[in-house]
């Protein structure tokens, strides 16, 4: 097994067993990282678009009553 070379704080912290043990239990493989990367996309895309068509909707709404007015 690779081990991770750490500066600072974290290399002590590192050096005790059972503090490196917790702290691999948060290590996320690449992989996972890209699943989680490409479905944050994809959401934000759809939001935006859900965004911007409700947008545009509440401004045609909005100069619709702006006209009827005069």
């Amino acid at each position: 097994m690779a081990s991770l070379h750490l500066t600072g704080p974290l290399a002590t912290l590192a050096s005790e067993p059972k503090v490196s043990a917790k702290l691999s239990k948060y290590v996320i493989t690449p992989y996972t990282c890209t699943k989680i990367a490409v479905a944050s996309f994809v959401v934000g895309v759809f939001v935006g678009f859900r965004l911007k068509k409700s947008i545009r909707r509440m401004a045609e709404q909005l100069l619709k009553k702006l006209r009827d007015g005069d």
